[in-house]
């Protein structure tokens, strides 16, 4: 009796776990090209579903759409007419259009100017500008303004030390203004922005302390017209550098998220007046070389990402509690909430050359749920929130106008990429993006205990190493008996996560990836 009665629930419960999944469409892509190398660096949302996904394709600049399951709908190259072009963000537009930033060689110099462009959803271009700062330009981050503008922020590399700038430009690309910003004494760089409702900007930098060798966030207020409000310096009186590169705004102050030099990740809460009122460190390296993203969540609290040696998928509570981590197989550039879960790009090989023309480097992209989860590439990171003590203090800054503005004509290139199921190679040169067919064999995998390795078939070498690599790039165990390998080797006292196998073998490099995970 009961079991007729519970079957057709049974029976109901399946239906609806299986419409549940297809509701939440994970998967896992990677994309590269047989001869040139692909990075990605920001990710959008499109109008008519999808997303447009930008960054570098060899020497020039890409953008990629891709449709709701990561499947390419299209990729055009973006090529200046004289050199290179590299792309770094992308933002969508109401309009149903997207406007990528990043530079392009070009000038009576030719040397990187920073570089805008306006595309269509189908990749038609609409219109592209440059704008010469007299000496060569990184873009670190274009946002959408309150008039449907935007603004750019980034900083130019003059012999005499990094100068920081912000632009802003109308929704047809015309540049309103430019400004430099310098902390005396010190090189600058500004890495993001974000708007308030009153039209002032919130930008969030870095100021190099060329005498005593320190990076320190540094923090501008804006009027819409480009002038200082009020500009801070954070920790200025402590031996540690403190870095911090991307900010949001909230209703009653701003959050910026960064870290330590040689530390882990740091969120901090300020008022509108910029006063600290809470800042909190988590502990996952955070690499002062790779920019790092926040969003809000729509759900409450934020997503961020981390990039060091792989990577992490992290959410916050309203009050900075680490909520859970998901440690991610590929080195991560950018996040989006989706209907479903988070939408993560981000490069491979993890290990290795990331320029190369070779099918490495490519992009991952990774679909998860509201939990991180994905179908590979994810693995459940442990959460772990600490006080970290940030004092701002006031600074001066000088503001001094820069640029010029010049039409650009872009040229384009349809291209065909390779999309394939599965996660980024491991090490620069592999061709197999399934990263278990190699010569080395782990088992169990994942391991709890003791992992057990299979050798490759070769006679024993002189110089046969076995090395093992958290997340963090950090050796945790190494032998150069190959007999402990076969016998198997205690992973009792590795965190959970994953890990970077390499054995060096009879002149041969092999590598391969570890989970490890305690029950």
């Amino acid at each position: 009796m009961n079991i007729r009665i519970l079957s057709p629930v049974l029976f109901i419960l399946i239906l609806f776990s299986s419409a549940l999944c297809a509701q939440v469409n994970l998967f896992s892509k990677v994309l590269y090209d047989q001869d040139q190398a692909l990075q990605s660096y920001s990710i959008a949302k499109a109008s008519s579903n999808g997303f447009l996904v930008a960054g570098d394709f060899g020497y020039g600049g890409i953008a990629i759409r891709i449709d709701t399951n990561g499947n390419v709908l299209w990729a055009r190259k973006l090529d200046g007419i004289s050199y290179m072009a590299k792309i770094r963000g992308c933002i969508s537009t109401p309009d149903s259009c997207f406007v990528l930033a990043g530079m392009v060689y070009a000038g009576p110099n030719l040397r990187p100017v920073l570089l805008l462009i306006k595309m269509r959803e189908s990749g038609l271009i609409v219109w592209s500008s440059a704008t010469d700062y007299t000496d060569w330009v990184t873009v670190n981050q274009i946002i959408l303004t309150n008039d449907q503008g935007f603004l750019v922020t980034g900083f130019t590399s003059p012999a005499s030390g990094e100068r920081a700038f912000a632009a802003k430009f109308s929704s047809t690309g015309a540049r309103n203004w430019s400004y430099y910003y310098t902390v005396p004494g010190n090189s600058g760089y500004l890495n993001a922005a974000s708007q308030l409702s009153d039209n002032s900007f919130i930008l969030n930098g870095t100021a190099y302390d060329q005498n005593l060798h320190r990076y320190k966030q540094t923090i501008l207020k804006l009027s819409s017209d480009g002038t200082v409000e009020w500009s801070k310096i954070a920790n200025q009186d402590s031996n540690e550098s403190f870095r911090s590169f991307d900010v949001l705004t909230e209703s009653d102050g701003f959050l910026f998220y960064g870290g330590g030099y040689n530390g882990g990740v740091v969120l901090t809460k300020t008022n509108l007046e910029g006063e600290v009122l809470w800042s909190k460190e988590y502990p996952y390296y955070f690499s002062a070389y790779e920019a790092v993203k926040i969003k809000k969540d729509l759900n409450g609290g934020y997503i961020a990402i981390n990039n060091n040696w792989t990577g992490e998928l992290l959410r916050f509570s309203n009050t900075g509690d680490l909520l859970w981590v998901q440690e991610l197989f590929l080195n991560p550039t950018d996040v989006l909430q989706t209907n479903s879960g988070y939408l993560v790009c981000g490069n491979g090989p993890i290990y290795g050359v990331s320029m190369a023309p070779t099918p490495n480097p490519q992009i991952g992209i990774l679909s998860c749920d509201t939990l991180g989860n994905s179908i590979s590439c994810t693995n459940q990171g442990f959460t772990s929130t600490m006080v970290f003590e940030v004092v701002l203090s006031d600074i001066e800054v000088t503001r001094s106008t820069a640029g010029v503005s010049f039409n650009y004509n872009l040229v384009t290139q349809a291209l065909n990429l390779m999309n394939e199921d599965g996660c980024v190679a491991f090490i620069g040169g592999t061709q197999n993006n399934d990263l278990q067919q190699s010569a080395m064999f782990l088992y169990p995998n994942p391991s709890d205990q003791i992992c057990y390795v299979s050798l490759p078939s070769h006679e024993r070498g002189s110089s046969d190493t076995f090395e093992v690599y958290n997340s963090a790039g950090r050796l945790v165990f190494s032998t150069t008996d190959l007999s402990k390998l076969t016998a198997g080797f205690s992973t009792l006292s590795f965190s959970d996560g994953i890990y970077l196998c390499r054995m060096v073998h009879s002149g041969n490099d092999f590598t391969a990836k570890l989970i490890v995970s305690h029950h």
